[in-house]
């Protein structure tokens, strides 16, 4: 029992290595990425709703879609905070449901299937992308499963973003990178063991 408790912490710390390393080197390879049909920001960065706005007037995608923005915040007013292209407000969808990583998830797959999108610019922090793209194959998964339908492919390009505010000699950072990589992991072992949300 010993042994296997060792090599399972061993385990854990080179998954957590390797996820550090991932979570600070990512970067998007826009030299693979064509023109998607959407780009899809989960909040939570400050600088992810400016990244996605950015990408929509370059013409990246032809719509945008932003995931667990604030209830009483419109598409203007975020254009206004972001002293972005008014004209873009015909583009932007915004869902203010959204709570956390697992209805960003289902309002994501929500909004996609309704507007019959194949491919799309994920834009989050990259500390989040791997458990981000891991909850939405799985909600699509288990849409597509219930309506009796076989999963589409859905393109993600992935558009992780760096940490802006934390430094990473501080406590705070290596504290957010250890939550959400055990975040990461029980999302992993959900998908695996096929576990309910309940």
């Amino acid at each position: 029992m010993f042994t296997a408790f060792f090599i399972l912490v061993g385990l854990w710390f080179i998954g957590f290595s390797i996820f550090s390393v991932y979570s600070l080197t990512a970067n998007p390879d826009l030299a693979k990425r064509g023109q998607a049909d959407a780009i899809v920001v989960l909040t939570g960065g400050s600088s992810r709703v400016t990244t996605g706005l950015a990408l929509l007037n370059q013409k990246a995608a032809k719509r945008l879609f932003i995931s667990g923005s604030h209830q009483d915040t419109t598409v203007d007013d975020i254009l206004e905070m972001n002293k972005s292209n008014p004209d873009l407000s015909c583009c932007i969808d915004l869902d203010p449901l959204a709570i956390d990583t697992k209805s960003n998830a289902l309002q994501t797959v929500n909004w996609i299937t309704e507007n019959k999108i194949d491919s799309i610019i994920l834009v989050t922090s990259g500390y989040h992308m791997i458990r981000a793209r891991n909850e939405i194959d799985m909600v699509l998964s288990r849409v597509y499963e219930e309506k009796l339908r076989p999963t589409p492919d859905l393109l993600i390009y992935e558009f992780p973003l760096p940490l802006e505010t934390l430094d990473v000699k501080s406590f705070s950072f290596w504290k957010l990178m250890l939550g959400e990589y055990n975040k990461t992991i029980l999302s992993f072992a959900k998908r695996l063991f096929n576990l309910s949300e309940g």
